[in-house]
């Protein structure tokens, strides 16, 4: 596999003085998470150096807190940090020059590993592995760990497990035979109960605020479903909102939106194959905000102003010829 080759090449010329920062996009979800950790397991096994793993944003939903915390996996905010510290910086789950994290123009990346689709920025790098054909990051990392025979203890396995099973909703969507070869040999080395607290977290009063929120703007048309959280708690709310109405009868289509502090964060969900929503989602934002995502989950996100909000909204409107005036609240 040419890719292993580059890459052990590549590991070769790391010595164990060297400093290692590994970036994720910003609010990190747990397949960067777990990418990331992945990642910092080879760097520990190849080239004997400890390679910080650096975050920007918040760690927004409670099975993200709730992975971090029972998986161990040590995290530094990008507000305790300074790049230039750094000998070597690698990003994980994005590319260099996308608006959802903060890697430096001015810096060549070590190593780049990403699934989504590109937005054509030119960037330097040393070692890129732009694979669209696999679901998830955590995916790739495994594949990595598992030729380079770098041991994977229960945690770590437990991470990359969800973190394939999140992002592909459990081989449900944007999966490849790569994703069930890993998925299905990581799963004897989970730790049972570990996962079982990491995907049943105990959620706090501010959750179900939102979800009522969500269900009382709700408004339906055909298999359309559009709700606004008003406010949320933390940004990853429209996303945890869009995937639990997109399992309301009849529905195919979700969207959802809210603000959080000056942003507005959207998140769409489809059950369709036909449809591409990382398209739309980038459309939709198009000179007012970035977003991205995959075929069947997207989102992004803009300066809340009421002007931005109103033309996000028409440019998904006018996308499937729908109008505002068609849909009816859920609650009615």
């Amino acid at each position: 596999m040419k890719e292993i080759t580059a890459l052990k090449k590549l590991l070769t010329g790391i010595s164990s003085s060297d400093r290692i920062c590994i970036l994720m996009h910003n609010n990190p979800d747990p397949d960067a998470l777990a990418g990331a950790y992945g990642l910092q397991a080879m760097f520990a096994h190849q080239c004997k150096t400890v390679a910080d793993i650096v975050f920007n944003g918040i760690i927004g939903r409670m099975n993200n807190k709730l992975m971090v915390k029972l998986l161990d996996i040590p995290l530094r905010h990008f507000s305790s940090i300074n790049l230039e510290d750094y000998s070597h910086l690698c990003l994980v789950d994005s590319q260099p020059g996308m608006q959802n994290n903060i890697f430096p123009a001015n810096r060549p990346a070590l190593l780049v590993i990403d699934h989504h689709p590109s937005e054509g920025n030119a960037f330097e790098c040393r070692f890129l592995d732009h694979r669209i054909s696999a679901g998830s990051t955590s995916t790739i990392v495994t594949s990595y760990l598992k030729s380079l025979h770098v041991p994977i203890s229960s945690q770590l396995a437990t991470a990359l497990f969800y973190g394939i099973q999140t992002d592909t909703d459990g081989l449900a969507r944007d999966t490849g035979n790569l994703d069930r070869e890993i998925f299905f040999g990581l799963f004897p080395e989970v730790h049972p109960e570990l996962l079982s607290q990491i995907q049943n977290p105990d959620l706090p009063k501010e959750y179900y605020h939102n979800l009522g929120d969500a269900l009382l703007s709700g408004q339906v048309y055909e298999h359309f479903l559009v709700a606004d959280v008003d406010q949320t708690f933390n940004p990853d709310m429209p996303a945890e909102m869009a995937d639990f109405l997109l399992r309301m009868e009849g529905v195919k289509i979700v969207l959802v939106y809210g603000c959080y502090k000056d942003t507005l964060h959207f998140s769409i969900r489809t059950s369709l194959d036909s449809i591409r929503l990382g398209g739309l989602a980038i459309h939709m934002v198009e000179g007012i905000g970035t977003a991205g995502g995959h075929a069947r989950a997207a989102g992004g996100q803009i300066p809340f102003t009421k002007e931005n909000v109103r033309t996000m909204l028409e440019r998904f409107y006018h996308f499937f010829a729908v109008e505002p005036g068609q849909f009816q609240l859920l609650y009615s």
